[in-house]
């Protein structure tokens, strides 16, 4: 008996008592030492269904159970040996816990856990979107944190909220990915969504014969338009084409494409035409023209006297974004004239000059 209580003392000497219980559990019984091992103490998975384990040291007999019906497990064994957990895949937004309580003759119990992770989607509604659209927001179920991208490249969207901006993003289609880490970076949970961003097409409008405007539509492109002087939109003006009756203001239209998108076109301002540039002037044998602007192709210079009559009329070419020009003064008798140029007949500059003799 003292001999026993020696070896007791021993024992609990050498082996503190939070050491025996770190990761098994043991017991003293008619002077024989038991003890059982579970690890790891949690598994993690994913939210797709399958199986993981968790290994068993032990030299009594131990039984298994589960508090939970989408995570079932081996029910029994003895000595060594592997619990095997089937887990049911979660179809929830959030993550879930089975606890599974080992239960061991004699040392009795050690709880483990398996840890899975939630189904997360992600999804954006009424693409494709035009261009001039407001920002677009994603709907996310599941866990919030993760981060957002684009493939391929020219989508802008925001890496944190996943919000996609149209009008600053280039058209076509696009996978966006949400990407979730979990277990302190160890593994990721991924979710996938498609958008998609209509070209966008900037309406042109070019003036002609002085007071008509006209919208460009190559190919059909446009299906409806609204004309605007300033900021007000013209009662009835939805066609086409738009007659000003040289009514001073600046001019444009908004035009509606096949994919139902709007965009404004570039603007045009009535009852001041582009200036040429004329010098010498007065002018005694010859004067140069020039002045600046994008249009180019086949010009028509005009020449009107005082009395409205036109005296001189010569083609040429506009090739570059500088017109110049040199005319000669010997058919032109002295006095003060109004020079007209009109670029591929749609486009007016108009100067004024004097000549001298």
């Amino acid at each position: 008996m003292k001999a026993n209580l020696v070896k007791l003392l021993i024992i609990a000497f050498l082996f503190p008592a939070n050491a025996l219980f770190l990761f098994s559990q043991e017991s003293l019984s008619k002077g024989i030492k038991c003890h059982m091992t579970v690890t790891p103490l949690n598994q993690d998975v994913s939210s797709s269904s399958g199986t993981t384990s968790f290994d068993v040291v032990a030299d009594v007999s131990w039984n298994v159970t589960s508090d939970q019906t989408w995570c079932s497990v081996t029910p029994s064994g003895t000595g060594d040996g592997t619990i095997i957990a089937t887990y049911q895949a979660n179809t929830g937004f959030v993550p879930r816990v089975a606890t599974i309580t080992v239960t061991g003759q004699v040392v009795g119990d050690i709880v483990v856990t398996v840890t899975q992770d939630e189904t997360i989607s992600i999804s954006y509604s009424g693409y494709p979107w035009c261009p001039s659209a407001g920002v677009q927001d994603v709907s996310l179920s599941g866990s919030s944190g993760g981060t957002f991208s684009a493939q391929p490249e020219g989508l802008d969207i925001d890496p944190v909220t996943g919000a996609i901006t149209p009008g600053s993003s280039i058209a076509g289609s696009y996978t966006v990915k949400y990407t979730l880490e979990k277990s302190e970076g160890k593994r990721v949970v991924e979710a996938f969504a498609a958008a998609a961003i209509y070209p966008g097409v900037i309406p042109q409008i070019y003036i002609k014969w002085d007071d008509v405007l006209i919208c460009s539509n190559v190919g059909d492109l446009f299906t409806g338009y609204q004309w605007f002087n300033g900021a007000t939109s013209i009662t009835g003006a939805n066609g086409q084409f738009y007659l000003t009756s040289k009514a001073p203001g600046v001019y444009a239209v908004e035009a509606t494409d096949r994919n139902g998108c709007k965009a404004m076109s570039n603007e045009i301002k009535m009852g001041d035409p582009i200036s040429v540039l004329v010098y010498p002037n007065p002018a005694k044998s010859s004067f140069k023209i020039s002045f600046n602007d994008l249009p180019t192709g086949s010009a028509s210079i005009k020449i009107i006297n005082a009395s409205g009559k036109e005296v001189m009329n010569l083609r040429t070419e506009k090739s570059d974004y500088e017109f110049f020009e040199e005319i000669t003064t010997s058919n032109l008798d002295k006095g003060f004239y109004v020079i007209k140029v009109v670029v591929s007949e749609v486009y007016l500059y108009m100067g004024k000059f004097m000549v001298i003799k």
